[in-house]
Order: structure tokens, then C-alpha cells, then sequence
């Protein structure tokens, strides 16, 4: 049986806030689009995907506005996802904020998976939806998101930052000028993807809300957050298990089935039948860790070396150049510099 598709409740307040913004009855909506009001305010609350969406087209007949998605933003902020949103705004950079952000983007939705590429100079913020193609997206869903995104990052950086370009699925709405107003930037429509282009200097800057253990602290809440939602997901556990174990030594793939009650046989077949290794988690989790250890100034490369569970100084060095193409130390320098 396939589990059914959600989305994080706290994002509907911003919906219901933005339509009595335009004298609209939200709970009368609410009621029309099969949401129970009351969800909203449960901190583990979940909405089914086909509910908001039904929520997102009452919102742009009740209120007329065909770029309703576009104001829904004025009401939504890091809080609105949880810890997953104070984990990015704790981030060293807005790329690592990013990063971040697809790498547990499923806490927001399980239906808009969102990825970053780095090509050269150039940084795309892409959302894909793998679980039902175009026809699971919402116009209004991904324009209050992408609205939010760019808004918030241009408010965290203190450069101001605009994205190079902005790229939509949806068809041109009559006043796409309003798109651009918010965005800053040239906005194209009827685009094979939904993605947001920055240059790769512009999110290199370091973020004066940044906090590597608040970003620790919140990032492990994230992990017990998505071991709560989804207890099928064994890579979720395997990676809080993995994070806990580090300080003490590289935790073996024995050892974690252990303590979540498999056998090491099943705990690889379950890994694999979610398209993952345990070593590729053991290698995200050292290489997170690595660059929220690196951020703090007082530590030293020893100290981190095994607080990530590695025997030596050297094999942490090759394995973090694999990772970012320079030492930890070099890491650091650019960090500070």
C-alpha cells in the first residue's frame, strides 16, 4: 500500500494568515479542502499533498489572484519549518543553508524533493518531484516556496543577494511583472524545471546568524523529527545513530543494525531498497559534521579527527579534499579569511 503524500501543517498558516489578508473566510477554505483547522498548530502536524493543493486552488478563486502563491510568503519564516529552518539560517554560508535544505527537504514535503548543483560558477536550487512527475506539483505551493527562498536569502546575506535567473514550470500567469518585482531578476515560464540560478560567489558569504552548534543541535532534531514521520525510513535512523556514535569511533554497519533492532543482512537490504549504502551515510554524516566542527575556532584539527571517528589526521585530510577539493585547514582559512 503506498503511503500517502504530505506536507508540513505549519506551511498552511501562512496560507490561512495571507487569505484573511484578502477578507477571505480561511477556515471556511479550510473546511471546502477536507483540512481539519486545528492541525495547523500541532508541531508534528501533517496535511496530505492533494489537500493543499486542493487548499492553494480555492485560495486563487476565492481571492482572484492568479499569483496568490506570491504573497503567501509575508507569513512564513525559518519557524515555519520546524528546526529545519533554524538549521539552515545556523549555517556557515547560504550554500552550505541550501545544502542543507535539500538534504532533509522531505521534512517540508515528501512530494518536492530539492536538490543543489554546482557547476562551475554557477549554483542551481532545483525542486524535482519524483514520486508523481509535473502532475503532483501546485503553481501556488512553488511560488510561495521559491518567493520565500528568495526573499529570505536576500534578507540573511547582508550583500543583498538576487538570483542570476528564475526558472518555472507553470504557464505565464497575466501579471507575471509581479514575479519579477519580488524575484529581482529575469523569470522564465513554461521551463522544464523549477529552479532558482544564483552565482556561487554570492552564497559564499558568511551569514551573520551563523552558529555551528545551534546548526548541530537543530540538525539532529531534524533527524529525530523525520525518524518520528516516517518510521519506514531506515537511512533517517541510520543517520542519527551515526552522528551519535561518531565521537566514540567509526561506528560499523554491525553496530547501528544492532542498536535499531536488525540484523546487518536486513539493514543492508532496506538500504538499499531506498537507493543507499550505509557507507555513503557514514561518509555525509563526517563531511557535515566536518565543516560544523571547522567553524569553530577553538577546536583543533586532532580534536575533530576523532570527534569524526577517524584513526589519524591524514585520513581525515584525503577523505575531507575528496569532499570540498581542499584541507580542512585551507577550509578554515576561506572561512575566516
Amino acid at each position: 500500500m503506498t503511503k500517502e503524500a504530505t506536507t508540513i501543517a505549519s506551511w498552511a498558516s501562512a496560507v490561512a494568515r495571507t487569505l484573511e489578508r484578502y477578507d477571505c473566510n480561511s477556515r471556511e477554505l479550510f473546511k471546502k479542502a477536507g483540512l481539519d483547522w486545528d492541525v495547523q498548530f500541532d508541531a508534528d502536524g501533517r496535511y496530505s499533498v492533494q489537500a493543499m493543493t486542493r487548499l492553494g486552488e480555492l485560495s486563487v478563486e476565492a481571492t482572484g489572484d492568479a499569483c496568490f502563491g506570491l504573497e503567501v510568503h509575508h507569513y512564513v519564516n525559518p519557524s515555519s519549518f520546524q528546526t529545519l529552518g533554524m538549521a539552515v539560517i545556523s549555517c556557515a554560508t547560504m550554500l552550505e543553508g541550501l545544502q542543507c535544505l535539500s538534504r532533509y527537504s522531505r521534512l517540508i514535503s515528501d512530494v518536492a524533493q530539492q536538490e543543489v548543483f554546482i557547476d562551475g560558477e554557477v549554483v542551481t536550487f532545483r525542486f524535482n518531484y519524483p514520486l508523481g512527475g509535473r502532475a503532483s506539483r501546485a503553481d501556488e505551493a512553488i511560488d510561495a516556496m521559491v518567493t520565500y527562498l528568495v526573499t529570505n536569502i536576500s534578507y540573511l546575506v547582508v550583500d543583498d543577494v538576487k538570483p542570476e535567473k528564475v526558472c518555472l514550470q507553470r504557464p505565464k500567469p497575466d501579471e507575471s511583472h509581479r514575479f519579477e518585482e519580488y524575484y529581482g531578476c529575469p523569470v522564465a515560464f513554461s521551463c522544464e524545471y523549477d529552479e532558482i540560478i544564483f552565482s556561487l560567489n554570492s552564497l559564499l558569504v558568511e551569514l551573520p546568524s551563523a552558529n555551528p552548534l545551534l546548526a548541530e543541535v537543530n540538525e539532529k532534531l531534524v533527524l529525530d523529527y523525520l525518524a518520528r514521520f516516517d518510521q519506514e525510513l531506515i537511512s533517517a535512523k541510520v543517520r542519527a545513530q551515526i552522528i551519535e556514535l561518531l565521537p566514540r569511533g567509526k561506528p560499523s554497519q554491525r553496530e547501528i543494525a544492532q542498536r535499531i533492532g536488525l540484523s546487518p543482512r536486513c539493514l543492508q537490504r532496506k538500504l538499499q531498497d531506498e537507493s543507499i549504502t550505509f557507507s555513503i551515510l557514514l561518509s555525509e554524516a563526517r563531511h557535515e559534521m566536518a565543516k560544523r566542527y571547522l567553524q569553530q575556532r577553538d577546536m583543533t584539527l586532532i580534536e575533530i579527527t576523532f570527534l569524526l571517528g577517524f584513526s589519524d589526521q591524514s585520513n581525515f585530510s584525503k577523505a575531507f579534499k575528496q569532499w570540498e577539493g581542499v584541507s580542512p585547514g585551507g577550509y578554515r582559512t576561506q572561512l575566516f579569511s
